[in-house]
C-alpha cells in the first residue's frame, strides 16, 4: 500500500512524507520542498513493531497567504516500536464541507496502478463520492467485509472470540466480558481497540444477511503466500476501487444520494465514509495483521525462498566452536570435545552439539550433572587462557532446594576442571543475583552452590537485576526519549536506573576480568537458568580479556559462541506475541556496555559506533536468521542455517564503513571504570530521531541559511501535496491536559494555548513569544512556541511598518 502527502510526527518532529507498506516493512520518505526541510527517511521493520494505536479524528487548518482557511478531519495511526521510537502517521480523510446543499469533491488520493482488467474509469467515478451505510447496511456489510477480507485474507466464518492460537490477530480478547473492546498488544497490554464497522441507527432494521452484526470482527487464515517477501521495486496494491468488486453498480447507485433522505429520516448517528476512511482502516488492518504474526513468518525465511539460486548464504560459517578452542591454546592432554549431546541435544535441549570437558570426566558423570543444574545447563568451558593454562565455564544454578541438597557428581566435574588449571590456583563462583534473590530460589527448590563442598573455591555475589527490572528500566528509558520536554532530564535519567544497571555489569565483568588476567584464576558464572545475566558477564569479561573479539570477526564469534550456541533466548526477550512476561532487551544491554567500553577505549576496538548501532537494528527485524528462535536446536530444527541469509554476511559487504580509523592493535587487556559519571546515555540509538539531535540541528541551519532553495524530492511523486506547504495539523484539546513541553497541568491561571506555527498545545509560560507566520497568513505576530519561535526566527526577517503590521522577508 502505498500514501502520498501523510503527515508524520516523529519525537516532535513534524513533516510530510510518502508513506510504503510492504510484507516485511513499513518505509517512510521524507517529501522535501522550501517549508518541509527536516523531514527523517526511515523503514521500521514489522517485527520491531510493539503496538500500533489509532486515536481520535482531529482537525487540520489551511491557511492561505491571502488569509483564507478552510479545516479537513484526520486520522492519527501512532505506531510504537522496541527501539525507543514512535511514529505517528496522519491522515488527510475527508475536507469539512461549505454548506450541506453541495459537498466539494475530496482531492484525488494518490494510489498505485489497479490490476489489470479493473474498469477504472467507472471505479474511480464511484471512488470520488460520499456514501452513507446507514440507509443500506447489508451493502454496507458487504464493503466492510470485503476490506476484511482482502486485507487480512479468506474469511474463516468464525468471529474473533473463536480465534485459533494459530492466528493471533490484534482482537478483543476473549477473556473481555466487560465489552469495552480492548485488545492485547505485543507487550502484553491493553488497548482501545478501533473498529471498522459503522453505527446503525437504533430504528433501523437489521438486515438479513447476519453473519456481520454491527459489533462484529472476523479474522482471517493465516497464509504463508501473504507473508511473501517484496522486492524493493514491488508493493502491496489496495485501493478502493477493488473494494467494490463485490457490489453492483445498482447497489452503488442507490446509495450515493441517500445522506438527504437519511436526514428527514432523523437518523442523527448516520455517518459519511469517505474512500480514503476505508484505505486507512485497509491500511491499519493490514498493519496489525502483519506485525502480529511477523514473528511466526520470519522475513528471512521467504526472502530466500523467493531467491533461491541468487544468493549465497554466507556467515554462517564465521563461527566454530574447535576452531575457535584451537585459537585460544586449548591443551587436548587436559580437555576433551564432547559430542555426547549430539544433533539429538540429549543433554540439553538449550546448550550446543559440541563441548569440552575435563578429560577424565566419564560420560555417565554427565549425565547425573544434567539433573542437579537447572534446565540440565551443566559447567561448559567457553575460554581458556593460553598461558596459564587457567580457564572459564558458565551453567546454570543447581538445584539444592531448601534442604541443601548437593551432586557428587557436579562436585567431581569442577574440581576436575580445577586441577587443570594453575597448581595453585582457587575457582571463584560468580553468582550474577544477590544474594537474597539466590537463596530465595531455594524455596522453589532451586538455589546458589553450598560452598563448603567444593574444595578450593569461594562464591561472590553480582547483585545484578533481573529480566523484569531491566524491562521496567528500559520502558521507563523509552518513554522518557519520546517525552518532547527536557525539563529534569538528568534526574529523570537517573531515575530510570538503565545508567545504573550498565554500571554493575561492567563492574561484574571487570571483576572477572581482574582476577583472571591478574591473578591467573578459574571463573564459574552463572545467574538463574545460565542465558541471561551469565551470557552479559562471559562475553564482556572476554571482551576485555582477549583482544581477538574486539575485532569485527572476533566480536561476531563472541556473539555466536556466547549467546546463539549457547541458547540465549532471543525469540521471546525480543517480545514475542506469545511470551509478552519474557520480553527484556538484555542484548541490547549488553550492546550498551560495549558502547561505554568504547567509549572509554576509542583505540581499542577495530569497529565503530555504527557497528554496534547496525547489529541494535537488525536485532528485531526478522530480516536475517541470526537472532532467530531461542537456542540453537531450534535453529537446526527449522534450518536457518539453510534457509536464511547471516547477519554477519550483511556486516562483512559493508565492512568498510564499520572499521575505526584509530584502531590500533594490541595484546593487551582493557579495563574499563564503572562509575556512573563516566558513562552517558547511547545518544546514536536512544536519541536519533529526536527533534534535538545533530541532524536535526544541521537541517535546522541548512533551512536558516537558506529557506527559499529548493530542495529535490526523495523519490518520484515524493512532493508535498496541496496541504504540505500551508497546513497545520491542529491537536485535539478536549483530553489534553498538560503542557507539550513543561509537562504540568492546565489550570486556571495555566490556560491551554495553540502553536498558530506547529498546533500542538502549550501552556502560555512555553507559548508566550508571538511572530509573524506569512506562510500560513499570519501576518501579524502570532503566539508560537518557544522552539517554533526559534526556527521561524531563524528563517525570516521583520520590520515594523506601523499600524501593527510586520513585513516579513526570507533571509538570504
Amino acid at each position: 500500500m502505498a500514501f502520498s502527502g501523510v503527515f508524520v510526527d516523529v519525537c516532535a518532529s513534524h513533516y510530510i512524507a510518502q508513506v510504503f507498506l510492504t510484507n516485511y516493512r513499513l518505509i517512510i520518505l521524507a517529501a522535501k520542498s522550501r517549508t518541509n526541510q527536516c523531514g527523517t527517511n526511515m523503514w521500521i521493520a514489522l517485527n520491531n513493531i510493539q503496538s500500533i494505536e489509532v486515536g481520535d479524528e482531529t482537525i487540520v487548518v489551511s491557511r492561505q497567504r491571502s488569509g483564507a482557511k478552510e479545516r479537513s478531519k484526520t486520522v492519527t495511526i501512532s505506531v510504537h516500536c522496541f527501539d525507543a521510537r514512535t511514529v505517528k502517521l496522519i491522515f488527510l480523510l475527508e475536507q469539512a464541507r461549505q454548506s450541506r446543499s453541495k459537498s466539494p469533491d475530496p482531492p484525488p488520493l494518490e494510489l498505485t496502478d489497479p490490476p489489470a482488467g479493473v474498469p477504472i474509469k467507472d471505479k474511480q467515478q464511484i471512488g470520488q463520492r460520499f456514501f452513507s451505510f446507514a440507509s443500506s447496511p447489508k451493502i454496507g456489510r458487504r464493503i466492510i467485509k470485503s476490506v476484511s477480507e482482502r486485507v487480512r485474507g479468506p474469511r474463516s466464518g468464525t468471529l474473533a472470540t473463536d480465534l485459533s492460537h494459530s492466528q493471533r490477530l490484534d482482537t478483543l480478547d476473549p477473556a473481555d466480558e466487560s465489552g469495552d473492546g480492548r485488545a492485547r498488544t505485543r507487550s502484553g497490554a491493553f488497548r482501545a481497540k478501533p473498529t471498522l464497522l459503522l453505527n446503525v441507527s437504533e430504528d433501523q432494521p437489521e438486515a438479513e444477511d447476519t453473519e456481520v452484526t454491527k459489533s462484529t470482527h472476523f479474522s482471517g487464515e493465516n497464509s504463508e503466500s501473504e507473508f511473501d517477501i517484496l522486492s524493493e521495486d514491488d508493493e502491496v496494491t489496495l485501493s478502493f476501487t477493488d473494494l467494490l468488486d463485490d457490489v453492483s453498480p445498482d447497489e452503488i447507485d442507490g446509495m450515493v444520494n441517500c445522506q438527504t433522505e437519511g436526514g428527514r429520516k432523523g437518523r442523527s448517528n448516520s455517518r459519511l465514509l469517505h474512500a480514503t476512511d476505508l484505505l486507512v482502516a485497509a491500511f491499519q488492518l493490514r498493519l496489525e495483521h502483519l506485525a502480529l504474526n511477523v514473528a511466526d513468518y520470519p522475513p528471512a525465511v521467504t526472502f530466500v525462498k523467493l531467491h533461491t539460486g541468487q544468493l549465497q548464504l554466507t556467515g554462517w560459517d564465521v563461527y566454530s566452536f574447535p576452531r575457535e578452542m584451537d585459537r585460544q591454546g586449548l591443551s587436548e592432554e587436559k580437555w576433551k570435545l564432547t559430542v555426547t549431546n549430539g544433533p539429538e541435544y540429549r543433554l540439553c535441549a538449550t546448550y550446543p552439539q559440541l563441548m569440552y570437558m575435563p578429560k577424565g570426566v566419564q560420560v555417565g558423570v554427565l549425565d547425573e550433572c544434567v539433573k542437579f543444574r537447572s534446565k540440565g545447563r551443566i559447567p561448559s568451558l567457553v575460554w581458556v587462557d593460553k598461558t596459564h593454562h587457567n580457564f572459564m565455564l558458565r551453567c546454570a544454578q543447581p538445584l539444592t532446594g531448601k534442604t541443601g541438597r548437593h551432586s557428587a557428581f557436579d562436585e567431581h566435574l569442577i574440581q576436575s576442571a580445577i586441577h587443570t588449571g594453575p597448581a595453585d590456583a582457587h575457582m571463584i563462583i560468580y553468582d550474577a543475583r544477590s544474594f537474597s534473590a539466590a537463596t530465595g530460589n531455594m524455596i522453589m527448590g532451586k538455589g546458589t552452590e553450598i560452598i563448603n563442598h567444593y574444595p578450593r573455591a569461594r562464591l561472590a555475589f553480582l547483585d545484578i537485576p533481573n529480566i523484569h527490572a531491566v524491562r521496567d528500566s528500559y520502558d521507563a528509558l523509552r518513554t522518557l526519549c519520546l517525552s518532547p520536554t527536557s525539563s529534569k532530564w538528568l534526574s529523570s535519567l537517573e531515575n530510570t536506573a538503565w545508567l545504573t544497571y550498565l554500571s554493575i555489569i561492567i563492574k561484574g565483568s571487570t571483576m572477572i576480568a581482574r582476577y583472571m588476567k591478574q591473578q591467573h584464576g578459574n571463573a564459574l558464572i552463572h545467574c538463574s537458568d545460565g542465558w541471561d545475566r551469565t551470557s552479559q558477564l562471559t562475553s564482556l569479561a572476554q571482551l576485555l580479556i582477549d583482544p581477538y573479539y574486539r575485532t569485527t570477526v572476533g566480536f561476531q564469534v563472541l556473539v555466536d559462541k556466547e549467546w546463539l550456541s549457547f541458547g540465549h533466548k532471543f525469540q521471546h526477550r525480543l517480545g514475542h506475541p506469545d511470551q509478552p512476561n519474557e520480553r527484556s532487551p538484555i542484548f541490547l544491554q549488553f550492546l550498551d556496555c560495549v558502547y561505554q567500553i568504547l567509549t572509554q577505549f576509542p583505540n581499542a576496538f577495530e569497529f565503530n559506533f555504527s557497528y554496534l548501532l547496525c547489529i541494535a537494528d537488525h536485532l528485531n527485524t526478522g530480516w536475517f536468521g541470526t537472532f532467530l528462535c531461542n537456542c540453537d536446536k531450534e535453529r537446526h530444527d527449522m534450518s536457518l542455517y539453510a534457509r536464511t541469509a547471516s547477519l554477519w554476511a550483511h556486516l562483512s559487504a559493508i565492512r568498510d564503513t564499520l572499521l575505526n580509523p584509530g584502531y590500533q592493535e594490541t595484546s593487551d587487556s582493557i579495563y574499563p571504570t564503572n562509575n556512573v559519571r563516566r558513562l552517558r546515555l547511547w545518544e546514536e540509538f536512544f536519541l536519533r530521531y529526536d527533534s534535538t539531535s545533530d541532524s536535526q540541528v544541521e537541517r535546522d541551519g541548512a533551512e536558516s541559511a537558506d529557506p527559499d532553495a529548493s530542495i529535490t524530492p526523495m523519490t518520484p511523486g515524493a512532493e508535498a501535496s496541496h496541504w504540505q506547504e500551508n497546513t497545520v495539523v491542529w491537536k485535539c484539546d478536549d483530553n489534553t491536559n498538560e503542557c507539550q513541553w513543561c509537562q504540568q497541568k492546565f489550570t486556571a491561571f495555566k490556560r491551554k494555548h495553540h502553536c498558530r506555527s506547529c498546533g500542538l498545545i502549550f501552556c502560555n509560560d512555553c507559548s508566550k513569544l508571538k511572530l509573524p507566520i506569512p506562510h500560513l497568513g499570519y501576518y501579524t505576530p502570532q503566539r508560537v512556541c518557544d522552539e517554533c519561535h526559534r526556527k521561524l526566527q531563524g528563517a525570516h526577517k521583520t520590520t515594523d511598518i506601523g499600524d501593527g503590521f510586520l513585513l516579513v522577508s526570507s533571509k538570504s
